[in-house]
């Protein structure tokens, strides 16, 4: 090789083509279902009941009374109007009527009803994954 020579090195480079397919690697199966349980529930009830009381009261009235409540008791008047000399108001009756609660629980049994849902993966059976 004298000095003027030259000497070609060659540059090689390389190219990747890339192909994809799609290949089906799991099924799935997916079921879903209800179920029915029974359940306890225990609840609490409450219960009013009503006492009416009638009381005579044979009063005189110079005008009409109205219903009023008393505490936990409703006062309704009941009056009647008398002939005299001069006509009047008597308080002939009151009837007292009075709440009265009681609470008391309860066991109810009861069914409800839950979705449940189970899922099953199996391998494909494809003959290109076995090569």
């Amino acid at each position: 090789m004298d000095g003027n020579s030259r000497i070609l090195i060659p540059v090689v480079e390389e190219k990747v083509h890339i192909v994809k397919r799609i290949v089906d690697d799991d099924r799935i199966f997916i079921q879903k279902r209800s179920e029915t349980d029974t359940v306890q529930i225990d609840e609490s009830l409450r219960t009013e009941t009503v006492e009416i009381e009638r009381i005579a009261k044979n009063t005189p009235l110079d005008h009409m009374p109205k219903v009023r409540i008393e505490g936990d008791t409703i006062v309704i008047p009941v009056v009647e109007e008398i002939i005299e000399t001069k006509k009047s108001l008597l308080l002939k009756e009151e009837i007292h009527v009075r709440k009265k609660a009681e609470q008391k629980s309860e066991s109810i049994r009861a069914e409800v009803r839950r979705e449940v849902v189970d899922i099953e993966r199996t391998p494909s059976q494809d003959p290109a994954d076995d090569g």
